[in-house]
């Protein structure tokens, strides 16, 4: 078990901060496929986006066990 010191995903892009309401990134799935990770989020109520991660080349920093 682990979890992220910072939001994941936070609002950055244009299409994050400016809509219906503005400031709003919230995931509405995730799936596993061909050994890649899709976070398929809305933005801003306005438009749908994805983001993919390879667990081959890591995640980066910013992850804490959790105990």
């Amino acid at each position: 078990m682990a979890r992220l010191q910072e939001p994941w995903p936070r609002a950055q892009t244009w299409e994050n901060t400016r809509g219906q309401a503005s400031n709003v990134t919230f995931v509405d799935g995730l799936e596993s496929f061909r050994g890649k990770w899709f976070a398929y989020y809305g933005q801003s109520d306005t438009t749908l986006a994805v983001a993919v991660a390879d667990p081959a080349t890591g995640f980066g920093t910013g992850l804490a066990t959790d105990g």
